[in-house]
Formats: structure tokens, C-alpha cells, sequence
């Protein structure tokens, strides 16, 4: 057994993010989710995994930012700005 065994393909993780595998392919090329190439060296096609991990960080970073996001909203422009300006947004 290799160690790539708790590695998930990225149809796996389209499914668990009930996404298409092709929105999984943008998120590892843009570098928002980490991918790992296990791939022979040299191949036409790369093969890449990703770690649970990963994904449940992924989830977890994007759950909070999207909170943020929403509690903003809320609050007049002023605060929203001085709240940026704190978190080092801008």
C-alpha cells in the first residue's frame, strides 16, 4: 500500500463539494484548493490528488470568509471600513 491511499480524486472531491469536477480543476490551478500531482514524470496527463485535509481546510477558510462577508453587509460603511482596515484587509 502507497501512501496515496487517503488521497481523493478530484471527482471525489466534487462530489463532497457538490461541485463539477471541472470547478474542482479551477480551484487546483488557482491554487485555492492544494493539489498533489502523483502522476508518472513526464506524462501527457497529469493525475492529481488531493488530501482531506485539504478539502475540510478549503470548506472551513471559505465558511468563515463568507460569514464575514455577510456580518459586513450588515454594518454601515464607516465600521465595515475601520474592521477592514484592522483585520489588515486594506
Amino acid at each position: 500500500m502507497s501512501g496515496d491511499d487517503n488521497l481523493l480524486t478530484i471527482n471525489e472531491v466534487a462530489e463532497q463539494l457538490n461541485a463539477t469536477p471541472k470547478h474542482v480543476w479551477r480551484l487546483v490551478h488557482s491554487g485555492a484548493l492544494p493539489g498533489v500531482d502523483v502522476g508518472r514524470p513526464g506524462a501527457r496527463r497529469r493525475t492529481i490528488r488531493i488530501r482531506p485535509e485539504d478539502v475540510k481546510r478549503f470548506v472551513e477558510n471559505r465558511t468563515e470568509k463568507q460569514a464575514r462577508e455577510e456580518e459586513e453587509v450588515k454594518l454601515p460603511p464607516s465600521i465595515r471600513h475601520r474592521l477592514q482596515v484592522a483585520r489588515g484587509e486594506i
